[in-house]
């Protein structure tokens, strides 16, 4: 662990103190704006982040600052509260317990959610909830699971549509259009899960259900749609919603505002939008971010 601030001198790390250090550190970002930016872990504490986007918002004068990796950097339009009404984190761990059924989508809970693997085996064991597992390969969970969708690689998106259109038949009449096509037939066909296990799914999350996946799904292909079609499904059965971050303190990154369209409490920022974690290190390489903090 460093006691004392390192500082470069030719090839050589060297200790220093904090009046130089900092004096390095607002020469080197002193051009502010555009030509400074940060890329920030989801370890830190709510503190140090609020801290860290206030000094580059405040003080550098930049939105170029995120914490996300992946592949799909959702824009603020794109979060399920602008563009459905729903929060993209709807349950509290301990609230899984009191469902009847739980979708784990596209995750495997033991590796990605370890704490909430538990809190869901606990209640497949002890309150009777009935478990639905989505993957295209196998997971932990596979041994306790009451209904398995194994989908072909890159069909996901396939099994979602035939999800929301069994959950909005009745209900939702324009949804139930705009997935008219995906039937338990076409999805068994497309995607390879039995039909009969769609609509037990289905069946299953159709009152007081939840649906639990990861900011993994943002790195497939359709990741977007399918966050959407999910949480259109549960909105319209009254179940919940859950887009989980896969690092320790993500959620608090997002709603203390490291991102480069959202600020603190997850509010448009004032100004034009930062670069996202993809921009930031195009910008580096490119020469026209002339300061990066880590």
């Amino acid at each position: 662990r460093l006691t004392k601030p390192l500082v470069r001198r030719g090839d050589k790390l060297e200790e220093a103190g904090w009046p130089e250090a900092y004096e390095i550190i607002l020469k080197a970002f002193a051009p502010g704006g555009n030509q400074v930016a940060a890329i920030v872990g989801g370890m830190s504490s709510n503190e140090e982040l609020f801290l860290l986007q206030r000094l580059f918002r405040k003080r550098f004068g930049s939105n170029n600052i995120d914490h996300r990796f992946t592949r799909d950097l959702q824009k603020a339009e794109d979060r399920l509260e602008n563009k459905l009404g729903i929060p993209q984190v709807q349950s509290t761990i301990a609230s899984f317990e009191g469902r009847s059924g739980i979708l784990a989508f596209g995750t495997s809970l033991a590796e990605e959610e370890p704490i909430l693997y538990l809190r869901l085996r606990k209640a497949w064991f002890q309150h009777g909830t009935k478990l639905i597992v989505a993957h295209h390969e196998r997971t932990d969970a596979d041994s306790f699971a009451d209904v398995i969708l194994r989908y072909r690689p890159g069909t996901a998106h396939v099994v979602a549509a035939g999800l929301l259109r069994l959950l909005a038949q009745g209900k939702d009449e324009r949804l139930f259009k705009a997935v008219e096509r995906f039937t338990p037939e076409y999805v068994r066909e497309v995607a390879a899960p039995e039909a009969e296990h769609l609509i037990a799914a289905a069946e299953a999350l159709a009152e007081n259900g939840a649906v639990v996946t990861t900011r993994r799904l943002l790195n497939i292909d359709h990741g977007q749609a399918i966050a959407e079609m999910l949480g259109a499904a549960m909105h319209l059965s009254g179940g919940a919603f859950n887009l989980y971050s896969l690092t320790a303190n993500g959620q608090g990154a997002e709603d203390v505002g490291i991102l480069p369209d959202m600020g603190p409490g997850r509010k448009a920022i004032d100004g034009e939008a930062g670069l996202g974690t993809h921009g930031i290190l195009r910008a580096c390489a490119e020469g026209s971010v002339k300061a990066l903090w880590l």
